[in-house]
């Protein structure tokens, strides 16, 4: 789920209230979903939408950012009344290629929450959908319909933070993710604390000015855990720089890098591969969807999407009752028997002196059924083509994600598709195939009657 935010209102200063870090998010959900009815209502003829009030379901709007509740309403009037009383500030990172110095307005013009029924009309809590609907700044408004110089926000991204520092800081950066050497604006370090900060300070009796914190408190206060939290948890890494003139910090920069497993967007989008299974096995991509924002990876959905065709080919047994719950079943089952095994060390006993070694063939280990099952379906999938192959792939990196144990080699492989000359990879990969084409009971020795 990408925004494109004007780099005018990257950086946002608050004067009057405070934004809180959920806020700051949901004001970036709200700016992407305006911005797609922008361009819809613009292609069907709509000239001036200076006054329209934008909708979507509000449980839409909280979902990319990972905000629920049991009470909607409550939570919606909460941050909307937010963006209503908050005036920003609003700064763009290079104000000499954006040519705007400065601007100041409340994030959104108006706010409302009705319940709407599945027609459109007004209706109850106990039969509707809690809508809200927004209006938007003319100055918002005319950036976002015309943006001619914009960042590309990830919403999944930044929805992993939980700081305000980060989110900020992680917005500004994406600024400059593609650039050459990945260097940000170079400003003074109270610049920084302005643009990284989600209230007003305290006024200074004396100046009359703004008490700002100190670089370095902020510094050790804040941005560190911001940076760390940034290169830890989102597809870029961030690197703190700081340029001196003598004692004092006169300049700050980071330099930006994209990880390179994850330099494209991560939003969970419905690949081509698996809306045209889906729509084979008769299954909406209303509910493809939901299973990828609940997590599943597209290497499990795509394994349980095939054996559900498979199944659903069967004529020699009965038709599925519930096409959604057998899928879900599959999955199930795929995530629950696919195992991580983590290797042991075996425990090694020093001998003691000896005067001579005797020299001992060991005994051949006889080859148990789990092992000859997996050579002959490691024989079967190193006959697949790539392309068949990539599913097993992706589903074997979710679960090495999962269990902490994704390498680099591994991404490397996967983007590569050079997956049979990782080892570790190539385990999960067969498993995977195992549970897909023989079921969770795969390695399990028949008995005979």
């Amino acid at each position: 789920m990408l925004l494109k935010k004007p780099v005018q209102s990257l950086v946002m200063i608050p004067k009057i209230g405070k934004l809180t870090t959920t806020a700051r998010k949901l004001f970036n959900v709200i700016l992407q979903t305006s911005q797609q009815q922008i361009a819809e209502l613009s292609k069907n003829g709509a000239v001036d939408l200076g006054g329209h009030m934008y909708s979507a379901r509000l449980s839409d709007l909280l979902e990319p950012i990972q905000q629920g509740s049991s009470n909607l309403r409550a939570l919606g009037k909460t941050y909307f009344r937010e963006m209503m009383q908050t005036t920003i500030e609003w700064e763009a990172p290079d104000s000499k290629k954006s040519g705007i110095v400065w601007d100041i307005s409340h994030l959104l013009s108006a706010a409302r929450l009705e319940y709407v029924d599945k027609e459109g009309n007004p209706g109850s809590s106990t039969n509707s959908h809690l809508v809200a609907k927004w209006g938007l700044p003319a100055p918002l408004y005319n950036a976002l319909k015309h943006p001619e110089l914009y960042a590309q926000v990830n919403i999944r991204q930044i929805a992993k933070l939980g700081s305000y520092e980060a989110v900020a800081l992680y917005e500004i950066c994406t600024r400059y993710r593609s650039n050459f050497d990945g260097l940000t604006n170079k400003s003074e370090p109270l610049w920084w604390v302005r643009a990284l900060t989600n209230k007003q300070p305290a006024i200074d009796p004396i100046t009359q000015a703004p008490k700002y914190r100190p670089w370095v408190k902020f510094k050790d206060d804040k941005l560190k855990d911001a940076i760390a939290e940034i290169s830890q948890l989102t597809d870029l890494e961030i690197e703190l720089i700081e340029e001196r003139e003598g004692k004092k910090i006169a300049f700050v920069q980071f330099r930006v890098r994209r990880k390179a497993e994850s330099q494209g967007d991560t939003t969970p989008v419905v690949s081509t591969s698996i809306a045209e299974l889906s729509l084979k096995c008769g299954i909406a991509l209303q509910d493809i969807s939901k299973l990828l924002r609940v997590g599943i990876g597209e290497g499990p959905l795509k394994i349980a999407l095939l054996k559900l065709e498979s199944r659903m080919a069967r004529e020699d047994l009965e038709p599925i009752g519930s096409k959604l719950s057998y899928l879900n079943t599959v999955i199930a089952e795929t995530q629950k028997y696919v195992a991580i095994d983590i290797p042991v060390p075996p425990s090694v006993e020093t001998p003691g002196p000896v005067e001579r070694l005797a020299v001992v063939t060991p005994p051949v280990a006889p080859i148990s059924y789990k092992d000859r099952r997996r050579a002959e379906i490691k024989a079967d999938f190193t006959k697949l083509s790539k392309e068949e192959q990539q599913p097993y792939a992706l589903a074997a990196s979710d679960l090495l994600k999962a269990a902490g144990l994704m390498q680099p080699s591994v991404a490397r492989a996967i983007f590569s598709q050079d997956w049979l000359k990782n080892g570790l990879l190539l385990s999960k990969m067969i498993e995977a195939y195992a549970v897909a084409t023989h079921g969770p009971d795969w390695a399990a020795e028949p008995v005979e009657s």
